[in-house]
């Protein structure tokens, strides 16, 4: 009788890996993510930041929404124990750290929209009842934390994070960079990746992410010497030199740019030299800022450029109408919506009254 062979083939288990706290994989191209600290906004770019990746955000003509955004992203990083380091040459970066959002452990309410959803529509009676549109963006799992912005992180939690600050205008020059800042900020982080183990080629028992962020850069106080052509070519020069350190560390840069201190040219040049860009276009100061279309809204939020990490096409997130409000407690992304045109329609039935009265008067004997 012939003896049956046995299979060596085994049931393979589960692969155990070191998981980073405060990451999670892309289901999308399995690119390892982090949380911006904003829901609507991870979910936009695909369900969080890539690491590894440079995200430019062009601020707003003052740069106030701007800064909210980076201080998200600062807290979160604090609240998912990452290291975190802030450069900045226009303010103090430790008034930055001490004004960063609370975290809280429930996603806060809207105020407006609830009261908004007790009144009943005034236009026609056959438009109460219907669903108003789901505007925000929302993951189907969450990802990060909630956080309220009318309260600020204690300095206990700040004192235990691994946060390293820079805010130095000395002129140190190297490898082409002349008395500026750049080169001065470009040398700290990658002292900071190397100190910390940051790179994918260096041997640690326990990984951690980095948030980098960078406060205004390129705004006048990086100038040098009043010359624009130079002054520029050292942006460009930054960010080049950025995204290469980037690209092999477990860390993540977000950095806020005047946008109109540049022209289109410089700025799409800048655009090209990130994986990720946005800008905010805010209504103060314009004639949309007084409009009733646009009162529910501070700015519109365009998506300039989505990266391609791991993956052919970059991440489509199905809507490009855009708009941010800042309520007294968080930010939202969401989808541009008119509202109900309610003082328009009661000026329109004025008119069309005035209309049919003027009609009704004859002017003609065959008139009837």
């Amino acid at each position: 009788m012939a003896s049956i062979k046995k299979s060596s083939f085994q049931k393979r288990g589960a692969i155990k890996s070191n998981v980073i706290k405060g990451t999670k994989p892309s289901l999308h191209n399995s690119q390892l993510l982090i949380s911006s600290g904003i829901p609507s906004f991870d979910a936009l770019i695909g369900g969080g930041l890539p690491v590894g990746s440079l995200i430019l955000l062009n601020e707003d003509e003052y740069g106030s929404y701007a800064k909210f955004f980076l201080k998200y992203f600062l807290a979160e990083g604090i609240v998912s124990n990452h290291s975190c380091f802030l450069g900045s040459q226009d303010t103090v970066p430790e008034d930055v750290i001490k004004s960063l959002p609370a975290p809280v452990d429930t996603e806060l309410d809207d105020e407006k929209e609830s009261e908004n959803r007790d009144k009943k529509m005034t236009i026609a009676w056959r438009y109460e009842n219907l669903k108003t549109p789901a505007s925000s963006f929302h993951s189907h799992s969450h990802f990060g934390h909630y956080f309220d912005l009318s309260k600020t992180i204690s300095e206990e939690v700040i004192k235990k994070s691994d946060i390293e600050l820079w805010s130095s205008d000395s002129g140190e020059s190297g490898e082409n960079f002349e008395k500026t800042g750049y080169w001065s900020l470009l040398n700290s982080i990658e002292k900071k990746l190397k100190s910390g183990k940051y790179f994918a080629k260096d041997q640690t028992t326990e990984r951690n992410i980095l948030r980098v962020a960078i406060h205004r850069l390129g705004s006048p106080f990086w100038q040098y010497d009043n010359q624009s052509n130079q002054n520029e070519t050292y942006l460009y020069m930054f960010l080049y030199r950025m995204r290469a350190l980037l690209r092999n560390a477990y860390a993540t840069c977000l950095i806020t740019l005047p946008f109109s201190n540049y022209k289109k040219a410089n700025t799409d040049k800048c655009i090209h030299l990130c994986d990720i860009a946005f800008q905010l276009q805010s209504f103060a100061g314009t004639k949309m800022e007084n409009s009733m279309a646009y009162k529910d809204y501070h700015g519109f939020f365009i998506i300039q450029k989505l990266a391609a990490i791991n993956s052919l096409v970059a991440f489509n997130p199905g809507v490009t109408n855009l708009a941010f409000k800042l309520r007294r407690r968080k930010i939202v992304i969401e989808e541009f919506h008119l509202p109900p045109e309610l003082e328009d329609s009661a000026e329109r039935e004025q008119d069309d009254s005035a209309v049919l009265t003027c009609s009704s008067m004859k002017t003609n004997k065959y008139d009837f």
